[in-house]
């Protein structure tokens, strides 16, 4: 992703093993120069069931399109490329897709042209990510609701836990459904967020909220690329204003982000009061891990994005689009009458 602060997206040490976040089912595509053989660009297809309309369905999201530069320019590379994900679509494993591209992205132009034999690229909207600094939030928060208790999660809440996403999940559109093996395992959807993660809000015995915070650096990292001539020269300057203000810091070229992912922000009714009680607390107990940035990913529709503003610093923005061909075109009217929800962990 270039840009003034040009970063890298990284699954080490293997890129297929990290795919287990992505969905169910999931296939990578290459193109490979053919006098040199050398991979020169990419891209994904995972399936699994999203709750579309309340009831579990099979989707499917496209991710990880990438081309060198040198490459990009070559007559019908995109098409040739787009003609096999057709191909594999012949599958019926999914009518339409997700996918996400970053609104200042010069390929998006391209993407919705419907040219060449590409599908249709449909907006939905826009998807925030923001960026949060845990170190403003160093005391212990006040409890807002008296009748609200937040604890940490254990591994006998599993089960509980799944099943509260799944019946308060599934009224955002493209909710997934989760399984217990997602859940506190080194596998599936949600894999590696354990219960020391995962913040549980109750009214008396029932769950009205979780909120988890997942640390992905084993197997998926965001790598400081490099930074423009002027940032990289104001960057010490820089760190040590935003060191005072408490804001997160630039890292040095090369090195990953100390950030963890916001993940499962579900909140029964939409609560803004339980929401807020969760952040705060979650943003406390990483002030004593350490950790400098908490990432988390709302569509401009969700209620919770505007209570989550006022804790950020940064905010970065994607377009969410729906893609599909024209003679499987799904009435995206009705789709978008609910609140679109993407897991930021698993784009």
């Amino acid at each position: 992703m270039e840009g003034a602060i040009s970063l890298a997206f990284a699954r080490e040490p293997s890129y297929f093993d990290a795919t287990v976040v992505d969905g169910r089912y999931v296939q990578v595509g290459v193109v490979r120069d053919g006098k040199s053989q050398q991979v020169v660009g990419m891209g994904s297809r995972a399936i699994g069931l999203r709750y579309l309309d309340g009831l579990p369905t099979p989707m499917g999201y496209l991710s990880g399109l990438r081309l060198l530069p040198e490459f990009r320019g070559r007559a019908g590379l995109l098409a040739r490329g787009y003609q096999f994900l057709r191909e594999l679509h012949s599958d019926g494993a999914a009518r339409f897709y997700l996918t996400t591209v970053a609104t200042d992205n010069p390929i998006s132009r391209v993407l919705t042209s419907e040219r060449a034999g590409l599908p249709t690229y449909r907006s939905c909207g826009e998807y925030h990510t923001l960026v949060i600094s845990p170190s403003r939030f160093r005391r212990m928060p006040e409890l807002i609701d008296d009748d609200v208790n937040i604890r940490t999660a254990e591994i006998a809440d599993r089960d509980a836990v799944v099943a509260f996403l799944n019946e308060f999940g599934s009224s955002r559109q493209f909710f997934p459904k989760y399984e217990a093996q997602d859940l506190f395992s080194d596998r599936g959807l949600l894999r590696g967020l354990q219960p020391a993660d995962v913040l549980l809000a109750f009214r008396g015995t029932e769950i009205v909220g979780t909120l988890g915070c997942w640390n992905q650096r084993h197997f998926k990292q965001i790598i400081v690329h490099r930074y423009q001539k002027h940032l990289a020269a104001l960057r010490p300057l820089y760190n040590a204003w935003a060191t005072l203000r408490r804001h997160p810091v630039l890292p040095a070229a090369g090195s990953s982000l100390a950030a963890r992912l916001a993940a499962i922000p579900v909140i029964r009714d939409d609560n803004q009061r339980v929401f807020g009680q969760l952040l705060r607390k979650q943003l406390y107990q990483l002030t004593q891990r350490g950790d400098r940035q908490l990432l988390i990913g709302l569509h401009s529709a969700d209620e919770l994005l505007r209570s989550a503003q006022q804790f950020a610093g940064k905010e970065y923005k994607t377009t969410l689009y729906l893609v599909y061909w024209p003679e499987e075109a799904p009435d995206v009217c009705k789709l978008m009458k609910r609140v679109p929800y993407l897991e930021l962990g698993s784009l």
